[in-house]
């Protein structure tokens, strides 16, 4: 490979942020294309030696040209099922075409395209459709073109998988269309980064269309049983209601989740079209893992507590893992309560404060609330607020806290707690404690609860009201302690 540089249009999406990280890990020159550029600058990758930002429009000509010159090869990954049901595939034919004409004026020497499984006489929707047709423009050119189809990507932030985490998360009766009985075969995103990466180091791929897929082949209930039972949400009962429809499921999705959209309908009605390898011949030239896909549905799981209990490099984070840059609704559910005080104070003073509290000591607001939730939580057969404190004075990773326990302590810069409380989902208490100047401090208070099924759900909007008074007083009070002036 030489030292001109790789072009992924659509570095913004799903599939196109993983690819670029992993090019640029692998010390590719990558140019990164979106619609707008400010999205890549939000990517933990935007920094990378190596890589060009480039705000580059499909529909417009000099764009196009400009984002391909200087380009060995180009990953095309644009897709415009955000643009409307009706008048998306029109778009992404356009968009093909288009590029493969600045491809060709430009001097490009080969095109990747990462396209759909599923035969054009045998799909019905019109995302397949449109996808195949794409396939077929990219071939239809005088560049090169290597295409690999693929099944439901298996990863935290990919839109399709999104949308069945968030309904099994949420409701243990699921009615759905007929489509949870359609076979599909999901392959990790690791695997098909892989192949997109890996593909650049052996010519036989030149040309040729690939299947890519995992090890097995399930129906989309047995996928969601797999994930309810990995995420410890017991059996969900599915309804197959056979004249269902997908927008009323559409409707219903967009009003008790966070997944809205024009690009929910196209990626839902998809799902009724089998679609499974016809082929195994990747695995020849490209050899990988392809894990079962309840282990990747394992690795995802990990992510939330991990990225909150530990700081990660963004270059260990698991493929599988949601990054900076994705939608808010990638890697489940999380809700947050936010605030902060700017105090006249140095950090030593504010550490100790935050360290002191609870025990003997107690809680700087509410301790009467506290000690009523932990006699609540004692008849519900949890410990309350035993067994207080180790040390009245000094913070141990491990030590309890009344019911918390402690998860991180680093002096002078963040507390976290871990609620040991009966409740459904998990808790943290986050203080972190940032120097403003060298007489200003400010304490940021962070209240992470990941709910478990639909009790967390509600428990956490019936006692929101609740908790946001107690924990904004919290913040203001052990303010106060540390000094007389809030700014």
């Amino acid at each position: 490979m030489d030292q001109r540089h790789l072009l992924v249009l659509g570095g913004s999406g799903y599939v196109g942020s993983r690819l670029i990280l992993s090019l640029l890990q692998k010390r590719f020159l990558v140019r990164a294309t979106s619609r707008n550029i400010s999205t890549l600058k939000k990517r933990p990758w935007a920094n990378y030696p190596g890589l060009q930002l480039a705000e580059t429009d499909v529909f417009n000509e000099d764009s196009l040209k400009k984002a391909c010159q200087g380009v060995v090869v180009a990953y095309y990954l644009v897709q415009c099922a955000d643009q409307g049901y009706w008048s998306f595939p029109k778009l992404n034919r356009r968009a093909a075409e288009n590029f493969l004409k600045a491809a060709e004026a430009a001097g490009v020497e080969r095109i990747v395209y990462l396209g759909r499984l599923g035969e054009a006489d045998k799909v019905s929707s019109r995302l397949l459709k449109s996808m195949l047709e794409v396939d077929q423009i990219l071939k239809s050119g005088k560049i090169p073109v290597t295409v690999f189809r693929a099944d439901l990507i298996l990863g935290s932030g990919n839109p399709s998988f999104e949308i069945l985490r968030h309904i099994v998360d949420r409701f243990p009766v699921l009615p759905l269309p007929s489509w949870v009985h359609t076979e599909c075969q999901p392959v990790s995103i690791r695997d098909a980064i892989e192949c997109l990466v890996r593909c650049l180091e052996v010519p036989e791929t030149v040309s040729q269309s690939f299947d890519v897929g995992g090890k097995e082949v399930l129906k989309y209930e047995k996928l969601m049983q797999i994930y309810s039972e990995e995420a410890g949400l017991g059996r969900r009962w599915v309804l197959s209601i056979k004249f269902l429809g997908v927008w009323p499921v559409v409707k219903w999705v967009g009003a008790l989740t966070p997944l809205k959209g024009p690009w929910v309908f196209p990626l839902m009605e998809s799902f009724r079209d089998k679609t499974i390898c016809r082929d195994t011949k990747v695995n020849a030239l490209i050899p990988s893992e392809y894990p079962w896909p309840r282990d990747v549905i394992k690795t995802m799981l990990y992510q939330n507590t991990e990225v909150i209990e530990r700081n990660l490099p963004v270059d260990t984070l698991p493929l599988e893992w949601s990054m900076r840059g994705d939608p808010e609704w990638s890697g489940g559910t999380i809700f947050r309560l936010t605030n902060s005080a700017t105090i006249a104070a140095a950090p030593e003073d504010a550490w100790r404060v935050l360290s002191r509290m609870g025990g003997k000591i107690g809680w700087y607001y509410g301790d009467w609330l506290w000690s009523l939730r932990g006699a609540i939580d004692r008849m519900l057969g949890g410990k309350g607020m035993k067994p207080g404190r180790k040390d009245d004075y000094n913070l141990k990773v491990g030590d309890p806290v009344d019911c918390w326990r402690i998860k991180i302590a680093e002096p002078l810069k963040r507390l976290l707690l871990l609620a040991e409380l009966k409740i459904p989902g998990k808790c943290y208490w986050d203080f972190k404690i940032e120097s403003v100047d060298s007489e200003k401090v400010k304490i940021l208070q962070e209240i992470v609860f990941i709910p478990h099924g639909l009790p967390g759900f509600l428990f956490w909007h019936l006692l929101k009201p609740v908790h946001s008074r107690v924990f904004n007083g919290m913040v203001v009070e052990t303010a106060k302690r540390v000094s007389l002036k809030i700014i």
